[in-house]
């Protein structure tokens, strides 16, 4: 069977035995309905095809609707040299029954005869008549009447005894498989086939024409023609269905965004303007349109044979209807984004609540595009800044510089409360560009303009959170709020309080303890809106010093955004906000989470005049701690911290490139960079080591070169700040280095004392690397057992291995090695030679080595001179030296395995 007559078996076998009664004298009827591109021709050329090869006289005719009112129109097409037909539109019954008798007659005289009426439902009424006439006389008469017609065709009064109706159905899957397969297709291709022509064989053989032999198409522009594109134009626009192109091209609409309420009747009658019981007749007749325009193929063919002021009017009914049912946010901005102008309230509302949805989703590109819609519609002045704010904070993330001009532009318009809005977010956006004198100026010269004294004490409170970036302008602006803070406000006093908190701490006047009951006393006061997140921001970080990470984090979630929603850099709390968590997150070795959560804000940001400093040495440490050496140093090298800024994110960098280059034992490097952040952060009056601890890092990288007496003065000095604060971390940090620096039985004692603060404390990390030196430590001095007991601890400590508390591989990885060299060390320990000095024997003889007397060895590692002559006695003895001249080249010769600590 040709492919333009599949699954047509039933029909063509009712012409077929249609015709053999009539030849046979026994007259029947046979109306075939069907919409445009369903067969119906085909079937219609098979039956002449069959009438004629069996001896058939065929005449044929079609209706026209443009001549559906000429009289007797398809009868003349029937009969041509009929000249009895009148022109009159309703002669006399005694002649029309003449003119139908004699065309009977006519019929009977002739023999057998196929009549065939196409597009029956346009023939006229005179015509009409004469076929129900027929139809009525066909049981004497050699005659087959064969009509076809639209779904819509309905001819009252036709004789079920001489003849019978059927419908054309659509194409089934298997047969669209069937013929895409003929076709060298695959199943993925015929399902799609299947769906993009509903069962439509016009539509199909359209497509199937169209395919190229490669994978399945997601377009129209990967069709290798145009044929099915114009076939669905050429469908839509056909005739037999009055009102199905203006519901397809409905449904295309409604259906290309994504979910949307189904749209039933009403609805697409709203948008067509077609009465409902048309619409429904439309849903109901034919291939299924919803099936046919499920697929972006189809509804892509259906959308591009329509014009854009014919798609207007649509979309417009079809936003406002979905807006008003309560559809998804997306859906109605998918239409209003097409439309020439947004002139009605309702749509930046709309658009605004569709921006929202896409930034939940993790599309910030595509909440750009509706919210830059949505200002341009009619908008009251407070909602119109909003929207501005909200759109230069994304466009951060794309320019900087188009970001914060746009803010800039609504500045100069705004007027008010609303100008305060405008100056943060500014100042905010030019804040994270690293421009801090010109955020200071905004924010000024917002205040000096000002006669309300209300809004000159807010900008005083929102420029002083920036101020902490610049040393100069911070302690001004403590000065300001020491003052501010006997009469503020009640919605400015938590900030207030805040700030001076935090450069309290800083200064090293203040304890934990008094820090955290300030943020406590606070937490469930008002705060005016525009600086609630400033002063989340500042309680969060108070907090994480104070060791309460996870009350720290919780109180992140009060002020940020939903991931993947990315923060507003325009508010300069968010920013202290995602400072404080991801910190928080680091400092209690949660190092995958700090990455997963915070690694998209840094990509989006990079490279776009955006700075984001602190985030950048966080992940560079997550990334660090995780064994991702290569990774840290390749997000590290983005930041340009061989040329700082004034910023006090800045200090992070230095400190974190510190504890990269201590890992690969540069420690001269390593010195520097601390030195460096030490000497930032004490130019802004921040002594206490709760934020970044340099002088400890520094401690380490003396030890290491040899500078013990210095690394003893720097591990003091945090100490006492570190006392003054009293954390378990802060202080058993300090204990750490300087039982490093002060080495022997006094080192022993004071890292005893740091293991046992930092195992009370979150501070996972610290508390392994301390474990590991004083489980090396123990070892050297001679007590083994106890040494292998304390490593075995740091490598539980590190492997955590719980849901909640992750593994730390880096230093699981050097738990494991200390192990393995305890283990190796035993075994090829001998009485004698270098390997056999204890880690104290080994500092006084590279001492003595040097040519220190005793009485100086004593005093560079805080030791009796007694203590060092017996150290030296057996360490003579184990080399096999009588005097110290002998020293050097007995050191260089050995070349023993003296494993350096793995440091941060």
């Amino acid at each position: 069977m040709e492919n333009s007559l599949l699954e047509r078996d039933a029909e063509l076998t009712a012409v077929a035995q249609a015709g053999a009664s009539a030849v046979a004298g026994d007259g029947r009827w046979l109306l075939l309905r069907g919409t445009t591109g369903m067969g119906l021709t085909s079937c219609v050329t098979e039956a002449v095809r069959h009438a004629r090869a069996n001896g058939m006289r065929v005449a044929h005719a079609r209706g026209c609707p443009q001549e559906a009112d000429f009289p007797f129109g398809v009868l003349r097409q029937l009969f041509p040299e009929a000249d009895t037909l009148p022109f009159a539109c309703s002669p006399p019954a005694e002649e029309r029954q003449r003119i139908f008798h004699g065309l009977t007659d006519e019929l009977a005289a002739h023999g057998p005869a196929l009549l065939v009426v196409e597009a029956a439902q346009h023939a006229d009424e005179a015509s009409f008549r004469w076929l129900r006439y027929l139809t009525r006389r066909l049981g004497r008469l050699p005659v087959l009447l064969l009509l076809s017609g639209s779904p819509s065709l309905d001819i009252d009064g036709l004789p079920g005894a001489t003849g019978q109706e059927m419908s054309l159905a659509p194409l089934s899957d298997p047969a669209v498989a069937q013929l895409a397969a003929a076709r060298g297709h695959g199943p993925e291709t015929a399902r799609l086939c299947a769906h993009a022509s509903a069962g439509s064989p016009k539509l199909l053989h359209a497509l199937l024409a169209d395919l190229s032999d490669g994978p399945a198409p997601l377009g129209l522009d990967d069709l290798t023609g145009s044929r099915y594109r114009d076939a669905m134009t050429r469908w839509l626009a056909g005739d037999s269905l009055p009102g199905r192109r203006e519901t397809a091209l409905a449904l295309a609409l409604v259906l290309a965004p994504g979910p949307v309420p189904h749209p039933d009747v009403p609805f697409l009658a709203g948008m067509t303007g077609l009465p409902l019981g048309r619409q429904a007749e439309i849903l109901r007749e034919g291939p299924s349109l919803e099936r046919l325009l499920s697929h972006p193929l189809a509804r892509e063919a259906v959308l591009a044979g329509a014009a854009d002021t014919e798609l207007g009017p649509l979309r417009l009914r079809a936003a406002r209807q979905l807006y008003e049912r309560g559809a998804n946010a997306a859906a109605v901005a998918a239409q209003l984004a097409h439309l020439p102008r947004i002139g009605e309230a309702w749509m930046p509302l709309a658009l605004e609540q569709a921006a929202d949805q896409a930034l939940r989703e993790g599309s910030p590109d595509r909440a750009v595009q509706l919210l830059r819609r949505a200002v341009g519609g009619p908008l009251t002045a407070d909602h119109r800044t909003s929207l501005v704010c909200r759109l230069g904070s994304l466009e951060l993330f794309r320019s900087a510089e188009a970001g914060t001009r746009r803010i800039q532009r609504e500045l100069q318009h705004a007027a008010g409360p609303d100008r305060l809005t405008v100056a943060s977010a500014l100042s905010g956006a030019l804040v994270a560009c690293g421009h801090i004198d010109p955020a200071l100026r905004v924010l000024r010269e917002v205040g000096e303009r000002s006669q309300d004294s209300r809004l000159i004490q807010t900008a005083k409170v929102v420029a002083a959170g920036i101020a902490i970036h610049d040393p100069q302008q911070w302690r001004y602006a403590v000065e300001e709020l020491r003052t501010l803070a006997r009469d503020a406000p009640a919605s400015l006093e938590p900030l207030v309080c805040g700030l001076l908190t935090a450069y309290d701490a800083g200064v090293g006047s203040l304890s934990a303890h008094r820090a955290v009951a300030r943020v406590r006393a606070r937490l469930g006061a008002p705060v005016d809106p525009l600086l609630r997140t400033g002063w989340l921001g500042t309680a969060a970080s108070l907090l994480q010093w104070a060791d309460r990470l996870d009350e720290a984090r919780a109180l992140t979630l009060r002020g940020l955004p939903d991931q993947p929603e990315l923060p507003d850099l325009t508010d300069v709390g968010q920013q202290f906000l995602v400072g404080a968590r991801a910190t928080a997150s680091l400092w209690g070795g949660y190092f995958q989470q700090v990455i997963d959560e915070y690694e998209p804000v840094l990509h989006a940001s990079l490279d776009r005049g955006v700075q984001f400093p602190h985030l950048l040495s966080t992940l560079s440490l997550a990334h660090f701690e995780l064994g991702h050496r290569d990774t840290a140093w390749q997000l590290f090298s983005r930041a340009g911290a061989d040329s700082p800024h004034d910023a006090w994110p800045w200090d992070d960098l230095l400190c974190t490139r510190a504890r990269l280059y201590a890992a690969e034992g540069r420690w001269q490097e390593a010195l520097d960079d601390y030195r460096a952040c030490g000497i930032r952060m004490l130019h802004r009056n921040f002594h206490s080591p709760v934020a970044q601890p340099w002088r400890s890092g520094a401690a380490h990288a003396l030890v290491a070169l040899g500078r013990p007496a210095e690394a003893v003065a720097l591990a003091d000095e945090e100490l006492r700040y570190a006392r003054s604060w009293g954390t378990p971390r802060v202080v058993g940090r300090a204990l750490h280095a300087r039982a490093r620096a002060v080495g022997g039985r006094r080192g022993l004692e004071t890292l005893t004392e740091a293991v046992g603060l930092l195992r009370a404390s979150p501070a996972v990390v610290e508390l392994t690397e301390a474990l590991l030196d004083l489980g090396r430590a123990q070892i050297e001095m001679g007590r083994a057992r106890k040494g292998r007991e304390t490593l075995r601890e740091a490598y539980r400590t590190a492997q955590r291995p719980t849901p909640e508390h992750p593994p730390l591989p880096r230093l699981v990885r050097a738990a494991e090695q200390a192990l393995a060299l305890v283990d190796a060390r035993a075994v090829r320990r001998t009485p004698n030679g270098v390997g056999s000095l204890t880690e104290a024997e080994r500092r006084i003889v590279d001492l003595a080595a040097r040519g220190l007397t005793n009485a100086q060895i004593g005093a560079s590692l805080h030791l009796a001179r007694r203590t060092v002559e017996t150290h030296l006695t057996h360490a003579y003895r184990k080399l096999g030296v009588t005097r110290r001249a002998q020293l050097t080249a007995r050191l260089l010769t050995a070349q023993p395995h003296w494993p350096d600590p793995v440091r941060n």
